[in-house]
């Protein structure tokens, strides 16, 4: 007996949803606790002002990466000036709403065009974000353009 063409796509295609809506639970039960190993390496990035009030002004959020002094963030979140004469500083914020950490931050890459930044904060290293599988990656050296738009001697993974 000869099955029909369209009763063959028709199985393929109920037996492709079947493993999808697998595959989507099986996400579903992980984000919790991705959000929950993620969540530590979120930092917020504005700038704080002790004179100011309110003395943090939050502009965006980045994440830690590296060695735990490097943070990520889109570039459109960093000021276009910091006015330091007045004592205004670069800051990322970490912690939690009761207890928060304030640490001033350094520009040191910056790439217009993909909307990235990267800064450098001091003290004890925060948590650093683990993406994809970069644990178990060879570390690379990517290069990213200076303030002054040309590429870096400097490597940063």
């Amino acid at each position: 007996m000869k099955i029909p063409r369209c009763r063959v796509w028709v199985a393929y295609i109920a037996i492709a949803l079947v493993f999808a809506s697998e595959n989507k639970a099986a996400q579903a039960q992980a984000l919790p606790d991705t959000i929950e190993k993620i969540k530590l390496s979120i930092v917020g990035i504005g700038t704080f002002q002790k004179t100011r009030r309110p003395p943090a002004n939050f502009r965006g959020t980045g994440f830690v990466v590296a060695d735990g002094l490097h943070i990520v963030t889109n570039a459109h979140v960093f000021p276009e000036r910091v006015d330091t004469e007045k004592k205004e500083a670069l800051s990322v914020f970490s912690g939690k709403a009761d207890s928060v950490e304030i640490r001033e931050a350094t520009k040191i890459a910056e790439d217009r065009d993909h909307d990235l930044v990267i800064l450098k904060i001091t003290g004890r290293p925060l948590p650093a974000a683990i993406l994809g599988e970069s644990a178990k990656e060879k570390p690379t050296r990517h290069r990213l353009p200076d303030r002054h738009g040309s590429r870096s001697q400097r490597g940063y993974t």
